[in-house]
């Protein structure tokens, strides 16, 4: 991705702990700092971020922050992504679930002053350092069966 994309707000009120999904095909080039898939947040800390590091992924989910989930492969399409339903968090790799962690998140999806975007997760101080594709948010958290029936669909394009 060259540039991040913005998107426009969610809805017209603060969602405290909503069902939410978001997923994408990504290609890290393994450069250090903090390289952002999404984000999402305003000044007041409710926030949602998914963040690529030389030495872990993080998704942070308002006051919940999750650092030992996996480093991303290099230099090769993965499909990433997580789920969220109140206080349980999912997180997947091409189709599998990886991680399953709990905690209230609070608000993190709202009303204008929130920035939603691809390719950064602090508008615009982490810059995505690879490629995105294929990005999707869903306002529910997807089941097992579904993220592996998006991954199988798509990886012939992505995985050769």
């Amino acid at each position: 991705m060259d540039a991040r994309i913005e998107l426009p707000s969610i809805g017209s009120t603060q969602v405290n702990d909503p069902d939410l999904s978001i997923f994408a095909w990504v290609y890290y080039d393994g450069n250090t700092g903090t390289n952002g898939i999404w984000g999402h947040g305003n000044s007041a800390g409710n926030n949602c971020h998914f963040e690529a590091y030389s030495s872990y992924t993080r998704i942070r989910l308002g006051s919940v922050s999750i650092t030992s989930l996996p480093v991303l492969p290099t230099n090769e399409w993965v499909y990433i992504g997580f789920t969220s339903s109140n206080t349980t968090h999912k997180y997947f790799v091409n189709g599998e679930l990886t991680s399953t962690f709990t905690g209230n998140t609070g608000g993190i999806l709202g009303p204008g002053g929130f920035v939603h975007c691809w390719g950064d997760s602090n508008a615009p101080s982490r810059p995505w350092n690879g490629q995105i594709s294929s990005g999707k948010v869903y306002l529910k958290a997807l089941t097992a069966e579904e993220v592996g029936q998006n991954y199988n669909a798509q990886k012939q394009k992505f995985q050769k």
